[in-house]
């Protein structure tokens, strides 16, 4: 399966499997932190200070994202036709081009996802059960297929085997938590959707937490991730 990666903070975090929480609150947030797109992302992590900005068509979908740092800049862009998604992603040091071909459910979740690039041709297909991923299937041209099972509980993501765990606070699930923004930065659509913002991850005992700041109307401003990943993350919208 496609890692998810995010590429913006040059942090390989992976979301390959992903505990059991306690039933949340179903509190909303607020019309004006719903009705403001996020359109700047700032990672500080270690040494490296890179950003990325996001843009939107007159529909209101992402058009391009361009990931910036220092010495290499690399732009998605996507288009629409139908159910129909490409991302086409350039700027690779080795001249290499990724393209994108995902087909969504009516939801916007993804039902597959062709890849390819220089190296090889790859196709991850999903199934759900309503809006909750229940499986995909990933294969590289020539190899075997490899299945994954998901697992939720309570409106969010607890597990795809024994490998990784994942804790959640009360908050609904909102742009710029752990998982929207792994997926925002990866894929042309998402596959997994929870009810709440991701607050940690542990793998193989080694555990990411996250922490958000938030504004007066509830937007997520701040992630910073510390643990096995150490980064801050800043956030920037637009409310017109």
């Amino acid at each position: 399966m496609k890692s998810i990666l995010l590429y913006c903070a040059a942090l390989l975090i992976f979301l390959t499997q992903l505990p059991a929480c306690s039933k949340k609150s179903s509190s909303s947030p607020s019309t004006a932190a719903n009705s403001c797109k996020l359109t700047g992302i700032n990672v500080v992590g270690g040494n490296a200070v890179e950003t990325c900005s996001v843009t939107y068509n007159s529909d209101g979908k992402v058009s391009a994202i361009v990931q910036s740092s220092p010495g290499s800049t690399l732009t998605m862009t996507y288009t629409y036709s139908g159910n129909v998604i490409m991302m086409t992603t350039s700027g690779y040091t080795n001249g290499d081009v990724v393209i994108d071909s995902v087909v969504v459910n009516s939801d916007g979740l993804m039902l597959s996802d062709l890849e390819r690039n220089i190296f090889d041709t790859s196709l991850t297909t999903y199934t759900y059960t309503g809006t909750e991923v229940a499986s995909s299937i990933f294969q590289e041209a020539g190899q075997s297929p490899s299945a994954t099972a998901y697992t939720f509980t309570d409106g969010d993501l607890t597990g795809t085997g024994p490998d990784e765990t994942f804790a959640y606070n009360d908050k609904p699930s909102a742009p710029g938590d752990y998982i929207q923004l792994l997926q925002l930065l990866t894929y042309a659509a998402p596959y997994i959707r929870t009810a709440h913002q991701c607050i940690s991850s542990t793998a193989n005992g080694v555990t990411s937490n996250f922490i958000y700041a938030y504004d007066s109307t509830g937007k997520i401003t701040q992630l910073v991730m510390t643990g096995s990943e150490n980064a801050t993350v800043n956030y920037s919208y637009d409310c017109n």
